[in-house]
């Protein structure tokens, strides 16, 4: 902990090297006197003008005479001075060393320095927004009033600015203006804080000063503090002389102010974080912040993420993202986003889940693109967001504030509560989750299936038994058709040993060949003759060769003949379907018989009359309204009369239809399907169905009824036999030499299928993994929007009169024309602003000064680029939030304080401020036990050039890299080597190869960054681009619209463009100069992860212009030497291999197992065929597709085929992360087919077969 009472210091960087404290001319602090009026400056600072307009008309000649006419060094310095002009250290002291040698050169660049002040203002604006962009502060000021001298104390040298405000620099019909912002100063807190240590006391926090408005009231604040009086001295009033700090000193021996006016950036702020890490520390608070003691680890976190109920999702999120997303929720939680993971997804699906449980958010960061990003990933819930990191932007600030007054609706202020319940919401959003527990209960199934084939059988062995009786679905069908169990039944019937049941069975097969009763109906027909035969026999003794006894029934037959003849069309029945015929009438009785006493007896005694008046009864009755259904139903059953409908007579009848009644309806429908059409006379057959006798019918149709295959039927036991089991045998093909192994096979394959049924659905994987790409879940923003607002509007129904009252002010003050600053609002209505915005984003200044310093005032804190934020600044954003969630990256930016001035005595210039080694957020919360969760899949990059370098050299090989479908013959990494010479920390050949680069492909991309290693080289090029004379119409448009940035390496990150320009700038002096080994900032502390952040920002194309080799570098201890000499060899071996052709390369076979390799010959016959072609092992990125199908002159990958031998994969968490592989490469462009090993084994014709309509459905897609 004393290390980091050591830091508080930090908070508020008021060393001698930061400007707010000691201002000196230089590029971005100009003095402005010789550019306007006394009179008008006067009028700024008194709020009577609100724009100042610069006179930048130089009178060259005369400045030029009067430093030709200076003898000396220091006549030369006074009229440097008296202009203005700045010259640099290094200028100087060559000067002052030679002045005769180098006088000319030196007025050559102080005129050259004049001639370019317009772009000096110009490049002071584009600073500030650059800044703005990155730190998200306006810091832009015009000041007046500097309090110059020695402190009382510590006697150190200050000439800080008083009076500060914010302002603009604008440009309009070439005229320079000066614009303010507020109406109201800045009060300078790095200046108390300073004054306040050289005084060894405190007597005050920062935020008591907030109530200064006047110069008076500041001096006097100023006064007390030094205990001295302070004077204002009346020299240099609005100008701002070029005075080094040994001049002070020796001009004011005490603290003076001095009406003296600056422009320049400022960094004012900062005091409050101060203060409060300062009362965490009293309080021994600071100590509780980095607790130990996470609910649950990161391996519990992915049982739970392929166990538990999925966690809801905006947008559709990769494993690792819902890893960081889950834990995040319940632990305190370290989220790794290396570039173009998707870390602001991650962040925008935590915020949603948050508010899905109704609770609070604090997002910061010391990046305002982090913070900006996050309204558009948080879609239509940013309307719960607040912003306060933009304090002069009232517009946006009010707009958000109205947009919510107007979301809320005003019903809360009334006593009438409203439906708020949130269930129908809640089951749209579990309705999209049940597919995905639906997969997660297959993948457990798939772990179940891999634990117990390994344990109990070869599956592949089985698989090869299988495929020796016939295969799988020759299996499936034995077992539908339960052939097993009837041959089992049948052989227990007949009691015979096995053997001697199938030579039996042969037996009866030629039988019932031979006797020509293959068909069942002939079958069912000659064995009902047989049994009836043997029956009467037994019945009667006969001796069946005694035709006398069908003398008995002679009259009968007589009586049947007749009616036959009479009825010829029964003749035909009684042949061809006897057993419909017996049937038939058996059903008849049986309904008769369920009908007696219910209906009309004459409905069955004229039943040939009776049945079409039956069809149209219940035609009409289905037709009828129910309510009419009773009266249509008992009209018919008790008077056999059809009605359409009840009369109005009867409007009271019953409607209601009873259980007799529906027994009545079921019995009447099933008369009438028995197609009582076919027959006539059917009363007679009824009433005579003695005459139907199976032996007469029998007998009228055969004579020879008593022949001996009858005989031979049932003396050889056939009967104890079936046709259908005979079928089944012969149909599937069953011997007794097969019996044994369908057996064994089957009883293995049933246990398989009672354990893994849906392992027999073809491509079952597969089908589940697409299903859950087509998951929409850009509906769920809306309904957890709903949600929030009913949770928000319960609040605010609660509320007693008196808040109520607030919130109504609150709302109203926004909507005025004369708004108060956003400062006062927030101070004023803090509490309705917590109550109606769960979201607060901000920078940690602004979180210091207006939310209140309370522990856990917010349910969860997330701080994005946390490897940027220094520790210090922390503790009291940590102390803050209940949960706390660290999202960054320790191998990008560390934390940088751009206010520190630069080493501007050395000639190497490291741009490197002191406090860059600082310990971060992230380094911090790396030394506690919390879970941390590191995104692996790279989306930006659509080429693995563009990632390969940092995911093997920064990352360790962790990253998961796949080049987008279509881009693998597309050079995304181009290398120029300008060879040009590094003079003053400029290489103007590289510079004007950024030109030409920049014109060459102006139509191409839409958003460009030009990354320089140096701020000269920075500097250099913009000011080639603002001169219009270098550059087309449209490169000039593009950067003015600031869709061409150019940045230094150094704020870069959380940019992104689809072209990055690499001008690595470094190289010779001059022609036979050696180049040293001084690379700036890249080579110094975090120079690797300053190097790692420039080339990662490119999504489509990166070009690296450069003027050195790595051969050039010699081997060094330095470890970030070392990685920018492997970055340019990498270029070097990436520009030689564009020379490989890529299609030669892929023609080449490699097979990764025997599985991949049988299935490439399976299928390569076919695919040639098709005018394809087909390579294996298809290096994407960091992972090659097992096989991939491609079309001659087309560069895109037509379909993807992904071979899996899940056995190998031990786990279900790692199953789950190898579909997800899928996942990622779907969501590169691959169209993957998944075939795993057991699939391919079970059923391979339908693997092939569903594999080529896949090719077959892509190449339709795609129009081929």
């Amino acid at each position: 902990m004393n290390s980091l009472k050591n830091k508080i210091s930090n908070l508020i960087n008021v060393s001698l090297r930061e400007k707010a404290i000691l201002c000196k001319v230089d590029s971005t602090h100009l003095p402005i006197l010789n550019f306007a009026s006394k009179k008008d400056i006067n009028s700024f600072f008194e709020n009577t003008l609100d724009s100042l307009a610069l006179n930048l008309n130089i009178n060259a000649k005369k400045i030029s005479y009067e430093l030709l006419e200076s003898n000396d060094y220091q006549n030369f310095i006074n009229v440097v001075n008296k202009y203005n002009i700045n010259l640099s250290n290094t200028k100087l002291t060559l000067l002052e060393k030679n002045f005769k040698e180098h006088k000319l050169a030196t007025i050559e660049l102080c005129l050259s320095y004049l001639k370019n002040i317009k772009n000096k203002f110009l490049s002071l604006n584009r600073k500030a927004k650059e800044i703005k962009k990155d730190k998200g502060s306006w810091n832009l000021y015009l000041t007046k009033y500097f309090l110059k001298g020695l402190t009382p104390n510590d006697k150190s040298t200050i000439n800080a600015p008083l009076l500060i405000y914010p302002v603009e620099i604008t440009e309009k019909n070439e005229v320079i203006y000066i614009n303010k912002i507020n109406d109201a100063f800045e009060l300078n807190e790095k200046l108390i804080v300073f004054l306040q240590r050289d005084s060894k006391k405190q007597e005050k926090n920062i935020s008591d000063y907030k109530d200064i408005n006047t110069l008076e009231s500041l001096k006097k604040e100023l006064e007390t503090i030094v205990n001295n009086e302070i004077k204002i001295v009346k020299n240099n009033e609005n100008d701002f002389p070029n005075e080094k700090k040994d001049t002070i000193s020796q001009k004011y021996k005490e603290l003076v102010i001095e009406p003296t006016v600056c422009l320049g950036i400022f960094d004012p702020s900062g005091g409050k974080l101060k203060e409060e890490l300062s009362n965490l520390l009293a309080s021994g608070e600071a100590n509780e912040l980095f607790t130990e003691n996470p609910k649950i680890s990161l391996d519990q976190i992915a049982i739970e993420e392929v166990s538990n109920k999925p966690i809801i999702q905006i947008d559709k999120l990769d494993i690792y993202q819902r890893y960081a997303v889950r834990s995040s929720l319940i632990n305190d939680t370290i989220i790794y986003g290396p570039p173009g993971t998707g870390k602001s997804e991650v962040i925008s699906n935590i915020i949603a889940n948050i508010l899905n449980e109704d609770k609070s958010i604090l997002m910061v960061s010391e990046k305002v693109a982090a913070l900006d990003v996050l309204k558009d990933r948080l879609k239509d819930l940013s309307i719960f967001m607040l912003s306060i990191h933009d304090l002069n932007d009232k517009e946006k600030f009010y707009d958000s504030i109205n947009k919510i007054n107007q979301f809320l609706g005003n019903s809360w202020l009334t006593n009438y509560h409203q439906n708020l319940s949130n269930s129908i919401f809640v089951e749209d959003i579990n309705s999209k989750l049940s597919q995905l527990e639906k997969f997660k209960q297959l993948i457990s199934k798939f772990d179940e299936f891999e634990n117990y084939s390994y344990q109990n059988f070869d599956f592949k062995k089985f698989t090869l038994l299988v495929k020796e009786v016939g295969g799988f679905e020759y299996l499936n069908e034995i077992k539908k058709d339960h052939v097993i169990e009837s041959v089992e039944s049948s052989i227990l019937k007949n009691n015979l040993p096995t053997n001697n049941y199938f030579a039996k069975l042969n037996l009866y097969k030629d039988f019932v060949i031979k006797n020509q009763i293959v068909e069942q109906d002939k079958y069912d027909y000659f064995v009902f003759e047989a049994k009836e035969l043997d029956e009467y026999i037994v019945k009667h003794n006969i001796d069946i060769y005694d035709k006398y006894t069908i003398n008995t029934c002679r009259q009968s037959l007589n009586n049947l003949t007749l009616f036959l003849n009479s009825n010829p069309n029964y003749k035909f029945i009684l042949k061809s379907k006897p057993s419909k015929f017996f049937e038939d009438v058996i059903e008849f009785k049986k309904i008769k018989n369920a009908l007696a006493g219910l209906v009309n007896n004459d409905l069955f005694t004229n039943i040939d009359q009776n049945k079409n008046k039956l069809k149209s009864f219940l035609n009409i009755l289905s037709s009828s309204k129910y309510s009419h259904k009773k009266y249509i139903l008992d009209e018919f059953v008790k008077n056999l009369n059809i009605v359409n409908k009840k009369p109005f007579s009867k409007l009271f009848y019953k409607t209601k239809l009873s259980e007799n009644d529906n027994l009545i309806l079921d019995n009447l429908m099933k008369l009438n399907n028995l197609h009582l059409d076919e027959y006539t006379d059917f009363e007679y057959i009824i009433n005579n169905y003695f005459l139907f006798n199976t032996l007469h019918v029998l007998y009228y149709f055969n004579n020879n009824i008593f022949n001996e295959s009858y005989i031979k039927f049932i003396k050889n036991g056939y009967d104890q036999l079936d046709l259908n089991t005979l079928k089944m045998i012969e149909y599937y093909k069953i011997n007794i030499g097969r019996w044994e192994s369908i057996n064994q096979a089957l009883v293995i394959y049933t246990d398989f299928v009672s354990k893994f049924p849906e392992f027999l659905s073809e491509n079952l994987l597969t089908h589940f993994i697409n299903k859950n790409m087509e998951i929409d879940w850009s509906g769920v923003t809306n309904l957890i929007m709903n949600i929030e607002r009913n949770n928000i509007l319960k609040k605010l129904y609660t509320l007693s009169s008196r808040d109520k009252e607030m919130v109504k002010r609150a709302f109203n003050v926004a909507g005025l024309k004369r708004r108060p600053s956003i400062y006062q609002y927030i101070l004023d209505y803090v509490n309705v602003l917590k109550l109606v915005f769960p979201i607060w984003v901000s920078r940690p200044e602004q979180v210091a000064t207006f939310v209140p310093f309370k522990k856990n005032f917010f349910n969860y804190g997330i701080f994005d680029e946390a490897s940027q934020m220094f520790l210090e600044r922390a503790y009291p954003l940590l102390h803050r939030c209940e949960t706390n969630i660290v999202a960054g990256d320790d191998k990008q930016l560390r934390p940088s304080n751009f206010f520190v001035s630069r080493m501007d005595d050395e000639e190497d210039e490291y741009e490197i401020d002191d406090l860059d080694t600082q310990e971060s957020l992230l380094d911090r919360a790396k030394l506690t036990a919390w879970v941390v969760v590191m995104l692996k899949n790279h989306y930006r990059s659509k080429s693995q050039e563009l990632i390969k370098f940092s995911s093997e050299f920064i990352y360790d090989g962790k990253l998961n890299y796949a080049t987008a479908n279509g881009f693998n013959y597309f050079p995304a990494v181009e290398l120029i080597e300008a060879n040009g010479l590094f003079e003053d920390r400029v290489n103007k050949k590289e510079a004007e190869i950024v030109l030409q680069t920049l014109e060459k492909y102006k139509d191409d991309y839409k958003k460009v960054l030009v990354i320089t290693f140096n701020v000269n080289q920075k500097t250099y090029i913009q000011s080639l681009l603002s001169d219009n004379k270098n550059i087309s119409k449209e490169i000039s448009s593009k950067f003015l619209n600031d869709e061409i940035e150019v940045v230094n390496i150094e704020n870069v990150q959380g940019n992104e463009a689809d072209l990055v320009i690499l001008s690595i700038g470094y190289g010779r002096k001059n022609d036979i100069d050696k180049i040293r080994s001084q690379f700036g900032a890249i080579i110094q502390d975090g120079g690797k992860n300053r190097l790692n952040v420039a080339i990662t920002r490119a999504k489509f194309k990166m070009i690296v212009v450069k003027s050195l080799k790595a051969s050039d570098i010699a081997d060094s201890n330095n470890e970030n030497l070392m990685v920018f000499k492997k970055f340019l060899f990498f270029l070097e071996q990436l520009n030689k291999n564009k020379l490989v052709d890529k299609a030669t390369e892929y023609s080449k076979l490699l097979f990764n197992s025997d599985f991949e390799k049988e299935v490439y010959e399976y299928i390569k016959n076919d695919i040639y065929k098709m005018n394809l072609k087909i390579a294996t092992q298809y290096d994407v990125g960091n992972k090659k597709i097992h096989l991939v199908i491609t079309k001659p002159d087309y560069n895109k990958v037509i379909l993807g085929i992904e071979l899996n031998h899940w056995k190998n994969i031990p786990t279900k968490i790692k199953k789950y992360e190898d579909v997800e592989s899928q996942y990622f490469l779907e969501a590169r462009g691959y169209k993957i087919f998944r075939i795993l090993d057991h699939e391919w084994n079970y059923n391979k014709e339908l693997v092939i077969k569903s594999l080529f309509n896949e090719i077959h459905q892509n190449l339709i897609k795609l129009g081929n």
